[in-house]
């Protein structure tokens, strides 16, 4: 029933676009921790029942972490966009995402775990008002120019290595007899 609730809270922060009353606090009213929310979001602590971390396909901008994927969604404005607390814990309590359902289907993501990274998503948020996410393309030219200058890289450097092999054949001496 918990579940439908956030759901039905994060359609209407969806729809409306904005954080009415009944986002401005944790339902479960446990107090997120943001400094484990960082960690817990880049892998640095792991998850009570060993899911995934959230670095491996998203990325938040702005907040001393690494670089993480650009498979999914940018969530460095993602508290504000989706309605705050109930809105971040609706999609991590029930991930309605086939990739975040797949990975976390046998090992889900506790309560506190929610509230800690719901804390850290709020955090970003705060810090980073005006961000504008990487997009695929950002990261598709970088790996386009870093595979181009290193196939470049590659060539010179067999070209230096093989540069001065022998270049008539092993038996030309004897058939030339």
């Amino acid at each position: 029933m918990r579940k439908n609730i956030f759901i039905f809270q994060l359609l209407l922060a969806f729809l409306f676009g904005t954080s009415s009353g009944v986002f401005a606090q944790d339902p479960a009213g446990i107090t997120g921790n943001a400094d484990m929310g960082r960690k817990l979001f880049a892998g640095m602590e792991h998850f009570q029942n060993g899911g995934v971390s959230c670095l491996s396909c998203h990325n938040v901008g702005g907040q001393k972490i690494p670089a993480g994927g650009l498979m999914a969604k940018d969530l460095t404005n993602a508290f504000s966009r989706m309605g705050g607390e109930a809105g971040i814990g609706g999609i991590l309590g029930a991930p309605p995402f086939p990739a975040m359902t797949y990975s976390y289907k046998y090992n889900p993501i506790t309560e506190q775990e929610i509230a800690d990274i719901a804390a850290f998503l709020k955090q970003a948020d705060a810090a980073n008002p005006d961000y504008i996410p990487a997009t695929i393309d950002d990261g598709f030219k970088t790996m386009l120019l870093g595979g181009g200058l290193g196939l470049v890289v590659f060539f010179a450097l067999i070209h230096m290595l093989w540069g001065n092999r022998k270049r008539s054949k092993v038996k030309a001496d004897i058939l030339a007899r």
